[in-house]
């Protein structure tokens, strides 16, 4: 209450306590609402829980993404620790190496946003949909970014079910991002058995060579498909815009597939064959389906 041009705080203090030093306190609203105001276009989310199972680079990312757009509440879920190897194209640096990656996640939001709150479940993933059914039903929205086929699967036949009562989107990415896929289920469906194989395999990727493509390191077991960060962000960026805006925001109605073409051009040169459905594709164009 003490303003300029009048009586200075530290004089009236001392009538007070003239022994007590002066102890100034600057106090910050750092409340969501305030900084989306001041550093954005003000909360535009209709999202206010999110799950995302599986927090690898594409989980990450998806999650650094939607605390960009708003959302504060998530629920984490993932059993495997960050090695040195993920860091070129996971949200988390080299200081989380060898932390868990529900953790590390969390750990890297909220030092960057305070309003962040996160659940994490350091465990099986099968294990954790089987367990924790009202966990996943509490939140608005489940992302499932494993590529891990016996959990897609499991969840799919939970929603088809009605286990699950909130909708479903799975995410998964082709070599050097010649195409991102997002299925956005809200109704049930057998979406296995018309858009997958036996083995499997989507019936609708956008390279017909994709093992071509898989790398493996000298005197390592483990195999990977190489993609960047850079192009990967390209891709959630612009599925999530869809997801977000249209099924969210305009609570539109349906089942949906977004198929995102990378830069094909440069697939060509790599060696890839593009299908005969995409040879007319543009680069880092959106392909949109209602498939229900």
């Amino acid at each position: 209450g003490f303003r300029k041009s009048h009586v200075p705080a530290h004089l009236a203090y001392l009538f007070d306590d003239q022994k007590k030093p002066i102890i100034k306190l600057a106090v910050m609203n750092l409340s969501q609402s305030r900084l989306f105001f001041r550093g954005g276009e003000g909360l535009n989310t209709s999202i206010s829980k999110c799950a995302v199972i599986g927090c690898g680079s594409i989980g990450s990312y998806i999650i650094e993404a939607l605390t960009e757009y708003g959302v504060s509440q998530f629920v984490l879920n993932d059993n495997e620790k960050l090695s040195a190897e993920n860091i070129a194209r996971h949200l988390c640096g080299h200081s989380y190496v060898g932390k868990s990656k529900v953790l590390a996640v969390s750990d890297k939001l909220k030092k960057h946003n305070p309003n962040i709150n996160t659940e994490l479940f350091d465990e099986n993933g099968i294990m954790f949909v089987n367990n924790h059914q009202g966990v996943l039903n509490n939140c608005d929205c489940i992302i499932m970014a494993t590529a891990y086929t016996p959990l897609e699967y499991r969840l799919v036949e939970m929603l088809n079910s009605s286990e699950i009562t909130k909708p479903i989107v799975l995410v998964w990415v082709e070599p050097h991002l010649a195409a991102g896929h997002a299925m956005i289920l809200q109704n049930p469906q057998d979406v296995f058995s018309e858009f997958f194989d036996s083995n499997y395999m989507f019936k609708h990727s956008v390279i017909k060579n994709s093992c071509d493509f898989t790398k493996k390191e000298s005197g390592c077991q483990s195999t990977f498909i190489p993609y960047s960060a850079f192009h990967l962000k390209r891709f959630i960026y612009t599925f999530l815009e869809y997801l977000l805006q249209n099924v969210f925001t305009k609570k539109k109605q349906g089942n949906y597939l977004l198929t995102w073409c990378g830069d094909l051009s440069s697939i060509r040169k790599l060696g890839g064959i593009i299908k005969d459905r995409w040879t007319d594709a543009e680069n880092y164009s959106m392909h949109i389906t209602r498939i229900d």
